[in-house]
This record gives C-alpha cells, structure tokens and sequence, in this order.
C-alpha cells in the first residue's frame, strides 16, 4: 500500500512537474516542425510535379497560337511568336499573380509583356485569365498604340495549357 501510494504520488509529482513546461515543448515541436519544413523546395511552379513528359513544342500545341496569334496588326516572324507563346506559356505555370513576364523580337523593335491572374479552378482544371501587351521599342511610340489581348487559358493533366474560347 505504502509502495502505491509513493508510485501515486511520484506519477502526481512528476505530472504536476511536467505542466509548468508544456508550453515551452509545444514551442518547440512548432520551432522543430517550422525547420523541417524549411528544408523543402518549391519547384518554381504553382503545379509541383508537372514533370511532363511531352516536348515544348507539344506543351506549346495547347494554346494554339496563344494570345499573341490574336493581335493582327503587327508583324512578327515565326521565331519572335515563338518566342512570345514560350512567353505566355511561363506566365501562365509559373509566374506569381500580376508577375510581367517580358520578351523581345530579335530584332529588338518590338517587345512584349504576359501577365496571368490568381488561378482558379473550373471542375478539375485550374486555370488562368491573361493578357499580353505587344509594344514598339522604337522612339516616339507610346502605350497607347499596344495592342493588348486577354483570354483565359486552362492547364491540362499533361502539363499542357488550353486557350479558351
């Protein structure tokens, strides 16, 4: 009886020792867990483990021409649209809501800025309103005269992005 009531009195003792620092061990599971977790990585995308496994060419298939095969009244060669769908395909994966993500023609007379909106997601999709503004480099041209085209684009399982509408 004398033994239970030491046992009794040891687990009382011990637990009412234990309370004064419960505080400070929950600090340090929260301080342990933030280390761990700042360990990891993000992969430069909003969507880990894209890891497609399709061709640039093929990722780019999806916006079927992109925005900038909407804006009409200006020249540019097959390289500078390339160079510009490239463009819009970074802006809509991987750039931060409101993030310009810019371009230049090879000849450096025109260049061009993307940007995408906060994703959102429609059924499975998640997807993504965007703009792109294509302007003269030359002297004497103004904003006012870039034309400027927005469209929504939704990214598909494969890595891929569509161009809606």
């Amino acid at each position: 009886m004398a033994s239970r009531t030491l046992i009794s009195h040891g687990v009382t003792h011990y637990l009412s020792a234990m309370i004064p620092f419960r505080k400070p061990l929950s600090q340090i599971a929260l301080l342990i867990s933030g280390l761990i977790l700042t360990g990891c990585q993000t992969t430069g995308t909003l969507w880990p483990g894209n890891g497609s496994a399709l061709s640039s060419s093929q990722l780019l298939a999806g916006l079927d021409g992109g925005l900038v095969g909407q804006i009409n009244n200006i020249a540019l060669s097959t390289t500078d649209k390339q160079q510009a769908l490239v463009t819009e395909y970074r802006a809509l994966e991987t750039a931060e809501p409101g993030a310009l993500i810019s371009w230049q023609s090879a000849d450096q007379a025109l260049a061009g800025q993307v940007s995408a909106s906060q994703p959102y997601r429609v059924g499975s999709q998640d997807c993504r309103q965007y703009s792109h503004r294509i302007f003269s480099t030359q002297v004497g041209a103004t904003a006012d005269q870039s034309p400027i085209a927005q469209g929504t684009a939704c990214r598909n399982p494969d890595g891929s992005w569509t161009l809606l509408g």
